[in-house]
């Protein structure tokens, strides 16, 4: 029988000063081959060199338009998939072989500026800044897994912490 799932999310990359600045340079060279080609002046922007620049603008958009981090939680397990147009990375981290876990809540200009907070050994599964849960298994290995709606899953983190005392 399938395990009833307590919190499901699904992560993309959403900070929209990224995409902004991406779009804005994509723009950009194609007014400018537009300006070049009107006026006749082809040698100055040829078509290929418009191809050579706008091609990893394009391979960046669609690549974080693909990245997806789906996070599972529930009474036995938490598991983690992060999947972007080429790999599939998973994790599963069974609650009987969890230690600590720490909901951290920073708030979401920490991330622009030094008072972020930084897991150096931690496997870092986000696209959600600083927000989420901090896990320590009994085995040493640290996690910090990203969660864009803390307020649904502080109920669930009371009763996990419950059932790791016991």
């Amino acid at each position: 029988m399938a395990e009833k799932e307590k919190y499901k999310e699904t992560q993309t990359f959403g900070y929209p000063e990224v995409w902004m600045l991406i779009g804005g340079l994509q723009v950009g060279l194609i007014i400018r081959f537009v300006q070049h080609w009107l006026e006749g002046s082809y040698a100055l922007f040829p078509f290929e060199t418009l191809l050579f620049l706008s091609a990893p603008l394009v391979v960046l958009m669609v690549f974080l338009w693909k990245l997806r981090v789906e996070v599972r939680v529930s009474a036995k397990k938490i598991a983690i998939h992060v999947r972007d147009w080429y790999r599939h990375k998973r994790a599963k981290i069974p609650v009987a072989e969890i230690e600590e876990i720490e909901l951290i809540d920073t708030p979401p200009a920490a991330q622009w500026v030094g008072g972020n907070i930084s897991f150096d050994h931690a496997h870092q599964f986000s696209l959600q800044g600083r927000r989420g849960l901090f896990i320590r298994t009994r085995e040493g290995e640290e996690y910090f897994v990203g969660v864009s709606n803390i307020q649904q899953l502080k109920p669930l983190l009371r009763k996990l912490k419950k059932k790791l005392k016991s």
